[in-house]
C-alpha cells in the first residue's frame, strides 16, 4: 500500500514537500514544490498545481508502483519531519511538528 502526502502548505517558507511512502518495503521519497512557485504572478495562476501534477508521477516512479497499487494517507508525520530538516537547512530553527492552539498548524513555534 502506498502512502502520498504533503507539508508545508501552511507556511509557504522553503517550499512545499509531496512525499510518497511503501507500507510493505518502507521506501520513501519526497520532491520539492520550490518556494519561487509561489510568488507573484505565480501563485495568481496555480502553477504549484501544475507543478504537483507533474511530480506525481516521479514520485510514484520513484518506488517502481504499478499502475494497479492503492494509495492512501496519512504519511504526513513523516513528510513534517522532512520539512523541518528542511528549514532548518536554511537557517529556519525552532519549529515544531505538533500544532500550536493558534495555528492548528504544524508550523509554529515550539515555546
Amino acid at each position: 500500500m502506498i502512502q502520498i502526502d504533503d507539508a508545508g502548505w501552511g507556511c509557504l517558507v522553503g517550499g512545499v514537500l509531496l512525499g510518497i511512502y511503501s507500507k510493505e518495503t518502507g521506501e520513501y521519497a519526497y520532491r520539492e514544490i520550490p518556494i519561487n512557485i509561489f510568488h507573484h504572478g505565480n501563485f495568481t495562476a496555480k502553477a504549484y498545481l501544475k507543478i504537483a501534477y507533474q511530480l506525481t508521477p516521479d514520485l510514484l516512479d520513484a518506488l517502481k508502483v504499478p499502475p494497479d497499487e492503492p494509495t492512501t494517507g496519512p504519511l504526513q508525520e513523516k513528510i513534517k519531519a522532512t520539512f523541518l530538516k528542511k528549514l532548518n537547512q536554511i537557517g529556519i530553527t525552532g519549529l515544531t511538528t505538533k500544532p500550536s492552539p493558534r495555528s492548528k498548524g504544524f508550523c509554529s513555534g515550539t515555546g
